[in-house]
């Protein structure tokens, strides 16, 4: 188990004993919060550990003898408030422990060493530029960070300067784990490198959601994901699809705030008015037979050539 999810389980137990004031030894929600808790210890920590030692020396005096004559329940009251509090400090204090260990283990673990975070690569054609944008604002307002976000075309979420070959660092994105969300649409379809972009996914074996931009419409979608569940970009019921499959994904919390959802509906009307123009440009745009240019790149299986353009 991650220290993080650690530190989650916990938290949780810690937080639920505020519900439990006023109980005392033998009420079932207390007996049952402690079976949780000892057995979230030996999980995370082991019979033989300090933290498991520490749990049972300090908490629970069992003290149930009397627990209804008027003279002994005051005290048997105390005791239950007593252990409770000490329970609270020790739970407060291992949270501490695992938080001080992952700080730890983070300082000392080399660069190369440690996992990059999972990503989203969001593929799209450069005239839906301002649609990508829109989506990574959606992206950051569901809990996703900048640093869990690929988009070729905008500054701050693109690869790094230098990069020899595209497409293998993309393929080394993929292979780590990284979702990719394809904008579809005309453009989508007219770009080469969009192509070979979902080709590379497809090939590589990567998670695809599909988002379609309008007029574009299902029934149009080509090449490698036509049966793949997808949304079209600006459903607002489908906003919330995403969120619950990234959600999963990434452990995005779901409590998002008050304002979640005026700032939701700000991003899809900025984005309908760049679909307008979006669709426009496209309808403008010299549509000349590209051919069928290829690119190479590198899987665990050897050079792999794709064509970047759909028959």
């Amino acid at each position: 188990m991650r220290t993080e999810l650690k530190i989650k389980k916990l938290e949780n137990l810690l937080n639920q004993a505020d519900s439990l004031d006023g109980l005392r030894h033998d009420d079932t929600d207390f007996l049952e919060w402690k079976e949780s808790l000892e057995g979230a210890y030996l999980q995370i920590f082991g019979e033989d550990s300090i933290q498991f030692r520490k749990l049972h020396s300090r908490i629970f005096s069992e003290f149930h003898i009397g627990n209804n004559i008027p003279n002994l329940k005051e005290k048997h009251a105390a005791n239950y408030k007593r252990d409770m509090r000490l329970t609270v400090n020790a739970l407060a204090e291992s949270i501490q422990d695992l938080r001080d260990e992952m700080e730890h283990a983070d300082a000392s673990t080399p660069a190369s060493l440690k996992p990059k975070p999972q990503k989203v690569f969001i593929s799209h054609a450069s005239l839906d530029v301002a649609i990508a944008g829109d989506l990574i604002k959606m992206l950051r307002l569901l809990g996703l960070r900048a640093n869990q976000i690929l988009c070729t075309s905008i500054d701050g979420y693109d690869i790094p300067l230098g990069t020899r070959n595209y497409l293998d660092f993309l393929s080394g994105e993929i292979q780590s784990g990284a979702v990719v969300i394809f904008l579809l649409s005309k453009n989508f379809y007219k770009s080469p490198t969009c192509l070979a972009e979902m080709g590379a996914a497809w090939v590589l074996g990567s998670d695809m959601i599909p988002l379609v931009i309008p007029p574009f419409s299902f029934k149009e979608v080509e090449g490698v994901i036509p049966f793949t569940q997808g949304m079209m970009v600006n459903n607002k019921t489908g906003i919330h699809k995403l969120a619950d499959a990234l959600g999963k994904r990434f452990e995005l919390s779901k409590d998002r705030g008050e304002i979640w959802e005026t700032d939701r509906d700000e991003i899809l009307t900025a984005m309908e008015t760049h679909i307008k123009i979006a669709s426009a440009k496209g309808e403008q745009a010299d549509v000349s037979d590209v051919g069928t240019p290829t690119e190479i790149i590198n899987t665990p299986e050897g050079p792999l050539t794709l064509k970047t353009k759909f028959l």
